[in-house]
């Protein structure tokens, strides 16, 4: 994959996973506890995938596009 492409797919991912993150923030207390439960969940599945099979095979190939040392 070209160094271009792994960058954008990483920005796009990245931005997903700020959305989601201040999704399950804006839904905590306006949800019921067991629906925000669940939403929590899910967004959490999505995120853990998402960093497994997509952000991992990049940073495999461009350690230097991950900003955790």
């Amino acid at each position: 994959m070209k160094k271009n492409y792994a960058k954008n797919i990483n920005n796009i991912s990245i931005d997903f996973i700020s959305s989601l993150t201040k999704l399950s923030a804006e839904m905590e207390g306006q949800l019921s506890d067991e629906e925000y439960k669940i939403l929590k969940r899910g967004i959490g599945i999505v995120i853990g995938e998402l960093q497994i099979r997509v952000l991992d095979f990049i940073y495999q190939q461009y350690p230097d596009l991950s900003d955790i040392d």
